[in-house]
């Protein structure tokens, strides 16, 4: 129990004692920090995507949000490769029909991503 709370010599103590009880962090970059997950959503898989593979173009699925710039950053930090150019596609949603029920496909933005020569997306050749 303190005889004296507004003695000023206590204070400077306590706030000595907080000072060295704090580790320094050090920073550190992880592969999932960089956000891909939130423009690229994945790769888009088709005959015509598979026959772009073999001209170094590469398509992907992306949120509806993305930018051509923000994609070509993903996509370069992700697959460590360079981006000559983007291209976006916009599908539209469509109505179907299963029995007598109507509904909507959802609408998808599709990504056509072309590197530069000598880069290439090992993971979408396979």
């Amino acid at each position: 129990m303190k005889l004296n709370p507004f003695k000023k010599e206590d204070k400077k103590k306590e706030a000595d004692k907080a000072e060295v009880s704090v580790p320094e962090k050090k920073e550190t970059i992880l592969v999932s920090d960089s956000g891909a997950y939130k423009v690229l959503t994945s790769l888009y898989i088709s005959e015509k995507a598979s026959l772009l593979t073999n001209i170094n173009q590469y398509v992907f699925k992306v949120t509806a949000v993305a930018t051509k710039s923000e994609i070509a950053k993903k996509v370069e930090k992700l697959f460590s490769v360079k981006v000559k150019k983007v291209k976006i596609v916009k599908l539209p949603a469509k109505r179907r029909t299963v029995g007598k029920y109507q509904g909507k496909t959802n609408a998808v933005k599709k990504a056509i991503v072309v590197l530069k020569p000598g880069y290439a997306i090992e993971q979408a050749k396979a």
